[in-house]
């Protein structure tokens, strides 16, 4: 999670602005050493609506300088990849966000089979560290339990369950919400 000095963003959340975003620099662990892509990420909430945007980059081409210098020709896979790195940095530069804390959980993610897009996911073993550069993969870190009691409100520990969808929520997802008694509550990991 990228953050201001002051902590701008974190304070969108904090008080609960109708329009915030969030930046993010986001790898996904395969296992084995193997690393995946980098993904440059603004999460947008926009009246109550999350949206994404994103452009991606091997592991061997990551480095701040990117962000910090971005003077050289990148292998985006689109034009508005390329958009959206351009607007990363543009948010980066205009905010002076640096890297502020460190991210990481365990995910079981599950699609529809017949929907357009639908997906289940569980967040567990989550866990902060406090960032001190940009480097991603660095493990000189202490890591935090995050999913405890205390971090999570409530009288139990647990994982994060989500719905997503990019238009109306399909049978499947309505039955398993009143089956369970499913109730939409915010969770935001940076925050917590």
């Amino acid at each position: 999670q990228l953050d201001s000095p002051d902590l701008a963003l974190h304070r969108a959340k904090e008080f609960e602005a109708l329009n915030r975003f969030k930046l993010r620099v986001r790898t996904y662990d395969i296992g084995q050493g193997a690393r995946t892509k980098v993904f440059l990420e603004i999460k947008r909430k926009i009246k109550g609506i999350i949206v994404k945007s994103r452009a991606s980059l091997p592991p061997d081409l990551w480095s701040g300088d990117i962000i910090l210098q971005p003077n050289r020709h990148l292998p985006f896979k689109s034009v508005n990849e390329t958009m959206n790195y351009l607007n990363f940095v543009r948010l980066v530069k205009q905010l002076h966000a640096r890297p502020v804390m460190r991210i990481r959980y365990e995910r079981e993610s599950y699609l529809g089979k017949y929907d357009n897009y639908a997906r289940l996911t569980f967040d567990g073993r989550m866990r902060y560290a406090r960032a001190r550069n940009w480097d991603l993969w660095d493990e000189n870190v202490r890591w935090w339990s995050m999913d405890t009691t205390t971090a999570l409100n409530r009288d139990f520990g647990g994982v994060i369950l989500e719905l997503k969808t990019f238009s109306d929520a399909p049978e499947w997802m309505v039955d398993l919400t009143q089956r369970f008694d499913l109730v939409r509550v915010g969770f935001c990991k940076y925050f917590t």
